[in-house]
């Protein structure tokens, strides 16, 4: 599997944004067999069926990831409400997005990570 520490889309991070994705992506390890993929602007993982399970692209205005899905914001389980519809702004196909700020916050955008990988898989 392809490790993003090497990835050369991290030299764009800051410290903090490296820190976010590089504990995201060992999160999402425990659960995921499809390894991610370096763009120029983003990571991929991409399913077997209907596409990307998630979409990482750094924001610099908020200092953190954004995690972009194919999915619907009322296909997920979202207690805390982090999930927002994003299907009519910016890329076609990215249908809700959640905005990772703080590493509390892994294990949950993690467990969302997982729901979009059980129904792209």
């Amino acid at each position: 599997m392809s490790s993003i520490q090497d990835f050369t889309f991290l030299h764009k991070a800051s410290a903090m944004q490296r820190a976010l994705l590089i504990s995201l992506q060992k999160e999402v390890e425990k659960f995921c067999n499809f390894p991610p993929k370096e763009h120029k602007t983003r990571i991929t993982i991409k399913g077997g069926g209907r596409g990307n399970i998630c979409v990482y692209e750094l924001n610099k205005a908020m200092e953190g990831i954004e995690i972009s899905f194919n999915l619907y914001k009322s296909e997920f389980s979202d207690t805390r409400d982090m999930v927002v519809d994003t299907e009519y702004i910016g890329t076609r196909g990215k249908r809700s997005s959640v905005f990772l700020t703080k590493l509390e916050d892994i294990e949950y955008v993690a467990n969302l990570i997982k729901q979009s990988y059980e129904k792209n898989r």
